[in-house]
């Protein structure tokens, strides 16, 4: 017998609609979140398909056992603002950092007025990823997502519940111990979802015969540190925003990517627009989780670290390889890291969330009323009642 998730009996009677609400529910997952104006890339997602792939043998990881979506791009600039715009007049648990005003390497977003009446605007352009966000800025963002993108102080109903319980959570421990919620829609990938859409290939013959890749551009060679598109390398495939030195002026392994020279320079942004090595990506399609910056998981490395992924415009190809793992507190910002959502519409039973129409049982009304509230036409409350069970966006 198949139950909701208040332990109620499901209908037989709606199989069809479950069908059709599973279906519906998964193509929904695949548009995008943000419709964005303006030149702004929006969040698109890309799906992970092949559940119950095998792990990687190396490294025991990558298995997962559900199709879900993750970013296509890590979040960027422009997201990121309106984000801040939406839930940070007051800006009461700190997701702005002076650095992405300031910090030339990385800036993009520009905060001015005072308490109660911040607002922030782009510098630059608006599509580089976002940089400087610490774990808890990421979940919190995952958190509006989750509850429909609201604007408004930062609470319960905007970036304090939702896809995780923060409840003004603001430190490394406080942060690193906060686990995802039953029924979660957006999310921070774990570690396995991470590592299988950055590596896992089931090309018969990918990564030496294993299935899995030993760089998240799909070759098992050191990528190539060259200017977007990567065109300059010999194989734009695998063409990377990191640090990268063979001592040869050859147009390409120069140094960082952005400038062709070992030499740091503190007046320089080092972020390139999402998906600007358009030929670089994942088997899945996702882009840039190869240096740009490294992105925040789940996982979890000691008793106050959280994992990072994917090496970073200051890294080198040691930092993005499938057996290298990096971290640090989850309070903690840096130059460095950034994040990418994950969309779990396609494993979440969606025309199961429960008896949402309170009629004591799960049934044809409940799938209905989740498709007219997807279909823009709810009745009355209907929103509402949906978004407690994370389906209402």
């Amino acid at each position: 017998m198949q139950v909701s998730r208040e332990g109620l009996p499901v209908s037989r009677g709606i199989r069809w609609w479950v069908a059709f609400g599973v279906s519906f529910c998964a193509a929904i997952a695949r548009g995008d979140v943000f419709h964005l104006s303006g030149g702004l890339v929006s969040v698109e997602f890309v799906r992970v398909g092949d559940a119950g792939n095998p792990a990687d043998a190396a490294t025991g990881t990558g298995a997962v056992a559900y199709a879900y979506d993750i970013g296509r791009y890590e979040v960027t600039i422009g997201q990121y603002a309106e984000f801040l715009n939406a839930v940070a007049a007051d800006d009461t648990y700190g997701m702005y950092h002076a650095f992405m005003g300031s910090h030339e390497n990385i800036k993009g977003i520009i905060r001015d007025g005072s308490p109660g009446t911040y607002h922030y605007s782009l510098t630059g352009s608006p599509n580089r990823p976002i940089a400087y966000a610490t774990w808890g800025d990421a979940a919190r963002f995952c958190n509006w997502l989750q509850n429909g993108q609201p604007s408004g102080a930062q609470n319960a109903g905007t970036t304090e519940d939702g896809s995780y319980f923060l409840n003004g959570a603001n430190t490394n421990s406080s942060l690193t111990t906060i686990p995802r919620k039953a029924g979660a829609r957006f999310v921070l990938p774990t570690t396995d979802e991470w590592y299988k859409a950055a590596y896992y290939d089931p090309t018969p013959g990918a990564g030496g015969g294993d299935s899995y890749w030993g760089y998240p551009v799909r070759s098992d060679a050191v990528p190539f540190s060259a200017m977007p598109p990567g065109s300059a390398a010999p194989i734009a495939s695998r063409a990377a925003n990191f640090r990268r030195d063979d001592q040869l002026a050859n147009g390409f392994n120069d140094g960082f990517a952005v400038t062709g020279t070992p030499v740091y320079s503190a007046g320089v942004n080092y972020l390139t627009d999402v998906g600007a090595y358009a030929s670089a990506a994942s088997y899945y399609g996702a882009f840039d989780m190869a240096g740009g910056v490294a992105e925040w998981t789940e996982g979890v490395l000691a008793s106050v670290i959280r994992e990072f992924r994917g090496g970073s415009w200051n890294g080198t190809e040691f930092s993005f390889r499938a057996t290298v793992r990096g971290g640090d507190g989850p309070a903690l910002p840096s130059l460095e890291v950034g994040f990418r959502v994950v969309d779990l519409s396609a494993s979440l039973p969606c025309a199961l969330i429960g008896d949402v129409s309170g009629d004591g049982a799960v049934n044809g009304a409940d799938v209905a009323g989740f498709v007219r509230v997807q279909l823009g036409a709810p009745s009355a409350g209907e929103r509402e009642k949906y978004a407690e069970y994370g389906t209402g966006s």
